[in-house]
């Protein structure tokens, strides 16, 4: 069976958009983690935007 190149394309697009549609993105949520550096001079500076 011979394919042609926009088959072989085809065939391949298929296969790689079911595969990702049957494993769906998982997204980590991390939690936010206060921490004290003593030697760090933090005055002036921005350091957190929330």
């Amino acid at each position: 069976m011979m394919l042609t190149r926009t088959q072989f394309l085809f065939a391949l697009t298929s296969a790689a958009g079911s595969a990702a549609a049957d494993d769906p993105p998982r997204m980590h949520v991390f939690e936010r983690q206060d921490f004290v550096v003593a030697d760090f001079q933090a005055s002036g500076y921005i350091l957190d935007s929330t």
